[in-house]
């Protein structure tokens, strides 16, 4: 039930959240933690049909942004209650934004006069259907996915006057507006063969997750002689896939516990880069990097014996 680490948590809505647990001791099966781990716990499958249904909304600018929860939990037909269906979605609108005046005036009567007026929506949406299923008494699967996608539309329009000690005065005007694209697809399956005293576990994911970022700034000097304008640009591609694999035997004895595993993980990512300004060529950057990590981990936990004979007999 732990998220992977490579899922955009800002993107992921509080309503999908089961409970989030904190491990306070060291564990080798969340990549050898040292100090402890935050395992987030992700909405599951109930045992009786159940759905959900949250309309909320958001002002800001005197604009509406609403907000849309809904969830579906139920037994799939003909399975005999082996297995379950869990589907989960979220759609919202997010509004954000500032004004900014700044005003310097110096002691020789010159001064200067700043006004930026910041808007930004995003829309995020996400899917998250789930089944749970058992292949026999000891053997359980859960298939999930999890689908993300965002969009960010901001714009900053500025203003500025400069009062100069000496000379005319002088106005200018920028504009910048942005974009940015988030997508994210990741499926992922769980086996899971309960032994006599040990429990088998296995596991296998794969992801897609691709973002664009678009920006253009426009600024325009209209009292200097000659009027200038200058414009720049820059646009950024991301697309990044991973593969993930894992193997975990864990000892179900009422005595010492123990665990051991291995892991497998291959992700690569490509990022292509475009720079623009008035009268240069556009410089253009391509990044291609790939990652591959094999693990082996194992952990053992006793009992301090001694002292619990101790306390027995006494």
């Amino acid at each position: 039930g732990r998220a992977p680490a490579q899922l955009p948590f800002d993107q992921l809505p509080a309503d999908m959240i089961e409970r989030i647990e904190v491990l306070r001791t060291p564990s080798a099966e969340f990549g050898g933690a040292p100090a402890g781990t935050i395992n987030i716990v992700m909405r599951q499958p109930g045992g009786q049909p159940q759905a959900q249904l949250r309309l909320s909304t958001q002002v800001a600018f005197d604009t509406l942004a609403p907000r849309l929860f809904a969830s579906r939990s139920a037994p799939l037909d003909g399975s005999d209650g082996r297995w379950r269906g869990f589907v989960s979605m979220a759609a919202s609108e997010r509004l954000w934004g500032s004004d900014l005046q700044r005003q310097v005036d110096a002691a020789d009567g010159s001064g200067r006069s700043d006004l930026d007026l910041l808007r930004g929506r995003t829309r995020e949406l996400t899917l998250m259907p789930r089944v749970d299923g058992r292949l026999s008494t000891r053997d359980t699967v859960i298939l999930r996915a999890t689908l993300l996608a965002m969009t960010t539309d901001a714009r900053i329009d500025g203003a500025g006057s400069v009062i100069p000690a000496l000379g005319p005065a002088w106005n200018q005007r920028s504009l910048e507006i942005g974009e940015t694209h988030r997508q994210m697809a990741q499926l992922r399956a769980d086996w899971t063969r309960r032994l006599t005293k040990a429990r088998l576990e296995a596991r296998v994911s794969a992801d897609r997750a691709g973002e664009s970022i678009e920006r253009q700034r426009q600024g325009i000097f209209a009292d200097v002689d000659p009027p200038r304008q200058s414009i720049s640009g820059f646009d950024d591609r991301r697309v990044e896939r991973s593969a993930q694999a894992g193997l975990k035997l864990t000892g179900t004895d009422a005595g010492d516990g123990w665990a051991g595993g291995l892991e497998i993980e291959s992700r690569r990512l490509a990022v292509d880069t475009v720079l623009r300004a008035d009268g240069i060529a556009p410089d253009e950057r391509a990044l291609t990097t790939r990652y591959e990590r094999r693990t082996l981990r194992g952990q053992n936990a006793w009992k301090e014996r001694g002292r619990e004979q101790l306390a027995t007999s006494r």
